[in-house]
């Protein structure tokens, strides 16, 4: 747990939190469905046989099935006889509460019925705070760690700009800047004014490759 917890890798994270599930659960599959900004889940689910895991992440609606019920409550699941149809016959899934909202699932199946234990549920729960912790934890060092270098560019760019009086020059600074920031291939600046009817294009650029249309003075 304290590995999960410390971890600082989104992909550090996932991997440790199905390794433990699967190590401790002996399950099928382990899923890990988390909200989006869409309303919709954004799952990774890894899968278990004898040759070793695969793994696949997908979007899906995020009603529907058990763990979509579990989104809805933020109550924990145990179902240990699904129907025979299903691929999988049990299912013991617990919401990832953060901020008084459930932000996700994480669940484990199993192609056997009555197979999860109601001692596992604590155990899972368990695991699940460690995993949003983790999470959030991490959104919050990104957002953190891009807010500086944003603060840390536009402080360069103002010092650069303080000492350049002609306009090619600047727009250049303020595209090489952005694309930097944002991490884009493509910038371009347009010049308004009320004596244009539409949009100038001043300077465009390509990531790696030189300003597609020259600019004037004015």
């Amino acid at each position: 747990m304290q590995r999960i917890s410390s971890s600082r890798d989104f992909n550090a994270i996932v991997q440790d939190v199905f390794e433990a599930a699967v190590k401790t659960t002996q399950a099928d599959q382990v899923e890990l469905a988390l909200l989006t900004e869409s309303d919709n889940f954004w799952v990774i689910e890894q899968t278990y046989d004898k040759q070793g895991f695969a793994r696949q992440a997908f979007v899906r609606p995020k009603d529907g099935d058990g763990i979509g019920q579990v989104m809805r409550t933020g109550e924990i699941l145990l179902s240990n006889n699904l129907p025979d149809a299903a691929t999988y016959r049990s299912l013991l899934a617990v919401p990832l509460l953060w901020d008084d909202g459930v932000e996700g699932v994480l669940s484990v199946n199993s192609k056997h019925p009555e197979f999860f234990k109601s001692e596992q549920i604590d155990f899972l729960k368990n695991l699940g705070s460690h995993t949003i912790i983790s999470i959030q934890n991490e959104r919050l060092l990104n957002e953190l760690e891009y807010q500086v270098d944003v603060l840390t560019n536009l402080r360069e760019l103002s010092l650069t700009l303080s000492t350049v009086l002609d306009t090619p020059t600047v727009a250049r600074k303020v595209i090489a800047t952005a694309m930097a920031m944002l991490n884009s291939q493509y910038a371009a600046i347009f010049q308004c004014g009320p004596q244009r009817r539409r949009p100038t294009m001043l300077l465009e650029q390509i990531s790696g490759g030189e300003t597609a249309q020259s600019m004037s003075q004015s």
